[in-house]
């Protein structure tokens, strides 16, 4: 097997996050928050398969608490974008996501070298085994990610829904590091699976926001935009469970 696949994978998506942050740092673009967050779920699966094929835990230091943080800021800009789109959108509520979103930017961005040191320091505690795994380990890690993601659905509600996206995309991003010649062994199709949680993922956001608001912001003055977008995370909802062959008392 290709050596140090997963130390250069993780060192590349490591670069990237640095970059993307000093971007957000720069610019405070809801775009490169995402991105962020995305090559650091792209860093965690690579943990998590690497747990599984070495039998060893892998710590992820100090990005754990920025993934978080910076999902706070994510949290409301989708509830924001949300809200936004809708047929009569609540601008008070807008208003206070929006002060929010600020004083936790304002936050966020004064521990800037907390942050970029976090990663920096990461990256030279890297050190995954130089080979990866045999074949067949890789084949059965696979296999066991794809009974956990049929596990997920087995009560079709919407946290089984949430689970079920989240091994997708996890699995989707071991499936994407590997070399292709590996690709074409597992039995993954690409593009269907892709397409799929992109699809629980539009849900999500709503499903998220809704809850979002409702512990934090509900109020008289939020009920005309909750009620509209509850109306449409239910369609959603159901349209998924439809597209899934789910059979639900929900």
């Amino acid at each position: 097997m290709k050596k140090n696949l997963l130390n250069n994978y993780v060192t590349e998506r490591l670069q990237s996050a640095e970059q993307n942050l000093s971007s957000y740092f720069i610019e405070q673009k809801p775009e490169f928050l995402h991105h962020l967050r995305v090559d650091i779920k792209k860093i965690r699966a690579a943990q998590y398969f690497a747990g599984y094929i070495y039998d060893e835990k892998f710590c992820a230091g100090k990005i754990r608490k920025l993934f978080k943080e910076a999902g706070r800021i994510r949290e409301i800009q989708i509830s924001i974008a949300l809200l936004a789109i809708l047929q009569n959108p609540p601008s008070a509520l807008i208003s206070q996501l929006k002060k929010k979103e600020k004083a936790l930017t304002q936050t966020f961005i004064k521990n800037e070298s907390g942050h970029l040191n976090g990663i920096r320091k990461f990256r030279k505690q890297i050190a995954f085994p130089e080979t990866l795994a045999k074949k067949k380990l890789i084949l059965e890690f696979f296999d066991a990610e794809n009974s956990r993601i049929k596990k997920a659905l087995q009560y079709a509600d919407r946290e089984g829904m949430h689970q079920y996206r989240s091994r997708i995309k996890k699995l989707m991003y071991v499936f994407n590091l590997l070399p292709e010649r590996l690709q074409k062994i597992i039995e993954l199709d690409k593009l269907a699976t892709d397409k799929l949680q992109q699809k629980i993922g539009d849900w999500h956001d709503l499903h998220a926001t809704i809850q979002f608001i409702s512990e934090e912001y509900q109020s008289k003055k939020t009920e005309s935009g909750l009620a509209e977008l509850k109306n449409n995370e239910t369609k959603q909802f159901s349209n998924l469970k439809r597209s899934l062959s789910i059979e639900s008392n929900i």
